[in-house]
């Protein structure tokens, strides 16, 4: 099993997506999360994955998944505790109704956890079909019936030799530089 110290964080059997930018974005998140569970369940949204599975071990947490399709017919723990839901949201074709379906098996104290990567438009990957704004995501949020408790965005770079690759991670490598490309993260509760 493969370790890495990062920022004084342990980043135990997290596989590298082509270089470290793993490790970056795990420590990251962790921080981000921080310390204040103690056991409680968590449903991590997308299936069971290696990095919501160590991050749950990593915060002392009971790990649960969800199953289905995301777009529709899927089914989670009910009443979690925390929901991690990263690197998810930008994959779904229909966000406003995975954001209600969650909001239905949440209670008043659930924390939900979510992520994802924003960059221009022009240079939007073919996986994601949502590249959201700030006054877009904000709408989605509160048409869901959440409210925003935390936030804050973060650059998340590759290791400088995936820059060189091609053409497009060139010109990624710029946008990041002039800040256009971040990775915003945010807790969520019901709405009171």
């Amino acid at each position: 099993m493969q370790t890495k110290k990062l920022l004084n964080l342990r980043c135990y059997g997290i596989e590298l997506w082509g270089d470290n930018q793993t490790f970056r974005r795990f420590a990251v998140t962790r921080k981000f999360v921080g310390q204040a569970f103690k056991g409680e369940p968590v449903l991590d949204c997308g299936g069971d994955n290696r990095f919501g599975r160590e991050l749950a071990k990593e915060l002392n947490l009971e790990y649960h998944f969800t199953e289905g399709d995301l777009n529709g017919g899927w089914s989670g723990t009910r009443n979690p505790e925390v929901v991690f839901c990263f690197e998810v949201i930008e994959h779904l074709m229909n966000p406003l109704l995975f954001l209600t379906t969650l909001r239905d098996l949440c209670d008043k104290n659930t924390k939900v956890y979510l992520s994802y990567p924003r960059t221009p438009r022009w240079l939007m990957s073919d996986r994601h079909f949502h590249e959201f704004r700030d006054i877009e995501f904000h709408t989605l949020i509160d048409e869901a019936g959440f409210e925003i408790v935390k936030y804050e965005a973060h650059r998340i770079r590759h290791d400088w030799i995936f820059y060189l690759t091609g053409l497009r991670p060139f010109i990624r490598f710029w946008v990041m530089l002039l800040g256009l490309s971040n990775t915003h993260f945010y807790c969520l509760k019901i709405k009171s």
